[in-house]
């Protein structure tokens, strides 16, 4: 994939000409860019297009049944700042009810905490 800005930059370190080169080179880490940006952009795009707009989403309600309550409680404040509200669940000693989640990407992410954790799983409606 030769390009007009490499052969020019050839050309001026074979001919020794600093200021051709230094153009040649700028022009061609520019067009570099340029297609990686426009490139960027248009995958960028696609995944837009391409995403649901949520309506395939199923809302999940998980019973996750934790250690102690403590841990119950950290699991709880580490999904409220993840953006859930109290309305999102239950707590009852060490065992925390998660319903009316409908973003898939937040439910995978309640269950590798939940995992990480090492919470156990009681129980998964639709």
């Amino acid at each position: 994939m030769e390009s007009e800005n490499m052969n020019n930059m050839l050309a001026s370190v074979l001919g020794a000409d600093k200021e051709g080169f230094e153009s040649a080179f700028r022009a061609e880490i520019s067009d570099r860019i340029g297609t990686k940006i426009a490139d960027r952009t248009l995958d960028v795009a696609k995944d837009i297009l391409h995403q649901t707009d949520g309506a395939d989403d199923e809302i999940v309600t998980e019973t996750y049944k934790f250690k102690s309550s403590s841990e119950a409680k950290k699991f709880i404040t580490a999904a409220s700042n993840a953006g859930l509200t109290k309305r999102n669940f239950k707590l009852s000693n060490n065992v925390v009810d998660i319903s009316n989640v409908r973003d898939k990407g937040m439910n995978q992410m309640l269950q590798m905490l939940a995992k990480e954790m090492k919470a156990t799983t009681t129980g998964r409606r639709k």
